[in-house]
C-alpha cells in the first residue's frame, strides 16, 4: 500500500505540503521495508543513515520479494476470511 502511495505522490502534480509529505511517506516506507528484512533474518539496507537510494530501495525490495513478501501489492488475494473453511 505504501509503495503504491510513493508512486501517486511521485506522479501527481505540485501541491502545497507535496514534498514535505512525500519524504515523510517515503522514510516510513523505508523504515518498513528494514523491518521486514529484519523479521524475515536477510541482510537489509538499515536507513537510519538517511533514506535509500533508489537502486537500494529496489534491491531491497528485490530482496523481499524473492523471499515471498510482495511490496507492490500484485498478487491476487482471496477476498473475506482467510479462516473461514471451502
Amino acid at each position: 500500500m505504501r509503495r503504491r502511495r510513493l508512486d501517486v505522490y511521485r506522479n501527481s502534480p505540485a501541491w502545497p505540503g507535496k514534498n514535505i509529505a512525500w519524504r515523510s511517506e517515503l522514510a516510513r516506507y523505508d523504515h518498513c521495508l528494514a523491518a521486514a528484512a529484519r523479521m524475515l533474518d536477510m541482510p537489509g539496507i538499515d536507513p537510519e543513515g538517511g533514506p535509500l537510494t533508489p537502486e537500494a530501495r529496489a534491491v531491497l525490495e528485490d530482496r523481499l520479494a524473492v523471499a515471498g513478501l510482495d511490496v507492490l501489492g500484485d498478487i491476487p488475494r482471496p477476498i473475506g476470511d482467510v479462516f473461514e473453511d471451502d
